[in-house]
């Protein structure tokens, strides 16, 4: 902290540290942008394939043969149930990222808006 005040008039003043581009208001390019984006979209993808290996697991040989020895109608059962239990938890994300994303746009048509009326955010 001591190497960002310096002598002025025989009093210590302030003076802010070096800023990130992004706070200079350096332009980003769009291949920057773009590169950017696409890193996290590579990572977000390792991420979950990693993270879902466990799950591959659970087609375990027990309750293969267990629902292979059921009958037709405990078949169409287990496939029905596997149905009622997907749908609820799908909708409910399927809803909330609709959510978001809508009221990601509202919020940057106002500050568009209030950046256009001002000049200046």
């Amino acid at each position: 902290m001591m190497d960002h005040y310096q002598e002025s008039r025989g009093a210590a003043e302030f003076v802010s540290p070096p800023r990130q581009r992004w706070e200079r208001g350096d332009k980003v390019t769009k291949r920057q942008r773009r590169d950017t984006n696409l890193l996290t979209i590579v990572a977000a993808i390792c991420f979950l394939l990693l993270s879902a290996a466990p799950a591959f697991a659970q087609g375990c040989a027990m309750c293969y043969s267990n629902a292979s020895g059921s009958t037709k109608d405990g078949q169409k059962a287990i496939s029905k149930a596997v149905i009622v239990l997907l749908v609820p938890p799908l909708g409910f994300m399927t809803i909330g990222m609709g959510m978001a994303v809508r009221y990601s746009r509202k919020r940057d048509e106002e500050v568009s808006n209030v950046t256009d009326e001002s000049g200046e955010l």
